[in-house]
Protein backbone atom coordinates (compact mmCIF):
# COMPACT_ATOMS: atom_id res chain seq x y z
CA UNK A 1 0.00 0.00 0.00
CA UNK A 2 3.03 2.14 0.80
CA UNK A 3 4.26 2.08 -2.39
CA UNK A 4 1.07 3.47 -4.18
CA UNK A 5 1.23 6.38 -2.41
CA UNK A 6 4.69 7.30 -2.53
CA UNK A 7 6.39 8.19 -5.58
CA UNK A 8 9.57 6.71 -4.82
CA UNK A 9 8.43 3.12 -4.14
CA UNK A 10 10.21 0.69 -1.44
CA UNK A 11 12.35 -1.39 -2.37
CA UNK A 12 11.25 -4.84 -1.42
CA UNK A 13 14.63 -6.46 -1.70
CA UNK A 14 17.08 -6.24 1.10
CA UNK A 15 20.67 -5.22 -0.39
CA UNK A 16 23.59 -7.96 0.46
CA UNK A 17 24.10 -6.29 3.29
CA UNK A 18 20.73 -5.07 4.98
CA UNK A 19 20.16 -8.53 6.00
CA UNK A 20 21.58 -9.14 10.28
CA UNK A 21 23.47 -12.18 10.39
CA UNK A 22 23.90 -12.46 5.98
CA UNK A 23 27.08 -10.02 5.82
CA UNK A 24 28.93 -13.14 3.89
CA UNK A 25 26.24 -12.26 1.30
CA UNK A 26 28.05 -9.40 0.58
CA UNK A 27 29.17 -9.57 -3.11
CA UNK A 28 27.25 -12.77 -4.20
CA UNK A 29 25.14 -11.08 -6.49
CA UNK A 30 26.54 -11.00 -9.75
CA UNK A 31 25.24 -8.26 -12.53
CA UNK A 32 23.45 -10.10 -15.35
CA UNK A 33 25.95 -8.00 -17.28
CA UNK A 34 28.80 -9.99 -15.82
CA UNK A 35 26.72 -13.32 -15.40
CA UNK A 36 26.55 -13.06 -19.16
CA UNK A 37 30.44 -12.50 -19.87
CA UNK A 38 30.89 -15.87 -17.57
CA UNK A 39 28.06 -17.39 -20.03
CA UNK A 40 29.79 -16.67 -23.41
CA UNK A 41 33.06 -17.66 -21.95
CA UNK A 42 32.00 -20.89 -20.04
CA UNK A 43 33.38 -19.45 -16.73
CA UNK A 44 30.44 -20.59 -14.65
CA UNK A 45 27.61 -23.12 -14.64
CA UNK A 46 24.09 -21.66 -14.29
CA UNK A 47 21.89 -23.55 -11.78
CA UNK A 48 17.86 -22.75 -12.42
CA UNK A 49 16.41 -22.74 -8.57
CA UNK A 50 12.88 -23.04 -9.96
CA UNK A 51 10.63 -26.04 -10.40
CA UNK A 52 11.14 -28.26 -13.34
CA UNK A 53 8.05 -27.59 -14.62
CA UNK A 54 8.87 -23.71 -14.89
CA UNK A 55 12.53 -25.12 -15.84
CA UNK A 56 10.86 -26.50 -19.06
CA UNK A 57 9.28 -23.56 -19.86
CA UNK A 58 12.10 -21.13 -20.41
CA UNK A 59 15.48 -21.01 -19.41
CA UNK A 60 19.08 -19.85 -19.82
CA UNK A 61 20.57 -21.59 -22.45
CA UNK A 62 22.91 -24.66 -20.79
CA UNK A 63 21.14 -24.43 -17.46
CA UNK A 64 21.18 -27.24 -15.00
CA UNK A 65 17.78 -27.53 -13.15
CA UNK A 66 18.29 -28.03 -9.68
CA UNK A 67 15.05 -26.98 -8.05
CA UNK A 68 15.66 -25.67 -3.57
CA UNK A 69 12.76 -28.41 -2.79
CA UNK A 70 14.44 -30.93 -4.66
CA UNK A 71 17.74 -30.36 -2.68
CA UNK A 72 15.92 -30.26 0.71
CA UNK A 73 14.46 -33.14 -0.06
CA UNK A 74 17.36 -34.92 -1.73
CA UNK A 75 20.84 -32.76 -0.29
CA UNK A 76 22.78 -35.69 -2.10
CA UNK A 77 21.42 -33.64 -5.28
CA UNK A 78 24.37 -32.10 -4.74
CA UNK A 79 27.07 -34.30 -4.86
CA UNK A 80 28.35 -34.86 -8.17
CA UNK A 81 29.10 -30.98 -8.48
CA UNK A 82 32.96 -30.26 -8.21
CA UNK A 83 34.09 -27.60 -4.84
CA UNK A 84 35.97 -25.49 -7.49
CA UNK A 85 33.32 -25.23 -9.94
CA UNK A 86 32.10 -21.82 -10.75
CA UNK A 87 28.53 -21.90 -10.26
CA UNK A 88 25.95 -18.87 -10.46
CA UNK A 89 22.36 -19.88 -9.38
CA UNK A 90 18.82 -17.96 -10.45
CA UNK A 91 15.04 -18.58 -9.98
CA UNK A 92 12.67 -15.83 -11.27
CA UNK A 93 14.32 -12.75 -9.72
CA UNK A 94 11.73 -12.68 -7.02
CA UNK A 95 11.44 -15.62 -4.89
CA UNK A 96 14.19 -16.77 -2.43
CA UNK A 97 14.94 -20.09 -4.34
CA UNK A 98 18.61 -18.60 -5.22
CA UNK A 99 19.12 -17.25 -2.18
CA UNK A 100 18.40 -20.47 -0.18
CA UNK A 101 20.44 -22.86 -2.74
CA UNK A 102 22.72 -20.33 -2.69
CA UNK A 103 23.16 -20.55 1.11
CA UNK A 104 23.04 -23.95 1.01
CA UNK A 105 26.15 -24.23 -1.44
CA UNK A 106 28.82 -22.12 0.38
CA UNK A 107 28.04 -24.13 3.47
CA UNK A 108 29.02 -27.13 1.88
CA UNK A 109 32.00 -25.51 0.24
CA UNK A 110 31.31 -24.22 -2.53
CA UNK A 111 32.62 -20.35 -2.08
CA UNK A 112 32.60 -19.08 -5.86
CA UNK A 113 28.97 -19.32 -5.54
CA UNK A 114 27.16 -16.39 -6.68
CA UNK A 115 22.96 -15.45 -7.28
CA UNK A 116 22.08 -13.66 -10.36
CA UNK A 117 20.45 -10.31 -10.08
CA UNK A 118 17.30 -9.66 -11.16
CA UNK A 119 17.20 -13.58 -12.21
CA UNK A 120 15.61 -15.52 -15.38
CA UNK A 121 13.42 -12.21 -15.68
CA UNK A 122 16.55 -10.10 -15.71
CA UNK A 123 18.52 -12.17 -18.10
CA UNK A 124 15.27 -12.69 -20.27
CA UNK A 125 14.62 -8.88 -20.67
CA UNK A 126 18.44 -8.06 -21.61
CA UNK A 127 17.98 -10.70 -24.64
CA UNK A 128 20.69 -13.13 -23.21
CA UNK A 129 20.57 -17.15 -24.66
CA UNK A 130 17.35 -18.99 -23.48
CA UNK A 131 16.34 -21.76 -24.20
CA UNK A 132 13.20 -24.16 -23.84
CA UNK A 133 11.83 -27.45 -24.75
CA UNK A 134 9.71 -25.76 -27.48
CA UNK A 135 13.31 -25.03 -28.91
CA UNK A 136 14.39 -28.81 -28.21
CA UNK A 137 12.25 -30.60 -30.01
Amino acid sequence: AVNQIRPDGISLRASDGDVPGFEFLEGVRIPAEEAYERFRTKGSLFIDARSAEVFTRGRIQGARNLPWTEVLQNPGALSDLPQDTAVIVYDDGEEALALNLAVYLMSLGHENTRILDGGWSRWKKAGFPVESINQDS
